[in-house]
């Protein structure tokens, strides 16, 4: 099941599943930015659209400080753009969103994402590391190795 927000967006048949996990990698439009590390998608030969997050990677809610501009610069770059999209081994997340990489111009925006300071890698999230420091280290306010702790 796709879901956005605990609101049921879109129900995958077990056939288009299996389809989707044969695909692996495929081109698409990028029709819509949600946040700093959510777009959405369309499957080749399916005929709706879907949310994909990027895989790794976590940027600000809109809610929480820098969001809106992460939003911003990836609504720039991939608003409207084709993209070569790379699923990872797991194609859905508890939210229902596929799980991905999106290739623009020979850039994986995830990591685009993380190195101008819009996101942080999602493994850092998960050991108590929070953007704060991520940007504190940008702005030379404090060294990588308290940032890689």
């Amino acid at each position: 099941m796709i879901k956005l927000r605990n609101k049921k967006v879109r129900e995958f048949t077990e056939e288009q599943k299996a389809e989707v996990k044969r695909m692996i990698e495929f081109e698409s439009k990028v029709y819509k930015v949600h946040d700093g590390d959510t777009i959405t998608i369309k499957i080749p030969d399916f005929n709706f659209l879907t949310p994909m997050r990027f895989l790794g990677t976590n940027a600000p809610e809109l809610n929480e400080e820098g969001g809106h501009e992460a939003k911003e610069y990836l609504e720039g770059v991939l608003l409207g753009q084709k993209i070569d999209v790379i699923l990872g081994e797991k194609i859905e997340e508890k939210w229902g969103r596929l799980l991905g990489r999106a290739m623009f111009d020979g850039n994986f925006m995830d990591e685009e994402m993380i190195m101008l300071g819009f996101s942080t890698p999602f493994d850092r999230r998960n050991r108590g590391i929070f953007p704060e420091e991520d940007k504190m280290f940008q702005e030379g306010k404090i060294s990588k190795s308290m940032v890689d702790k």
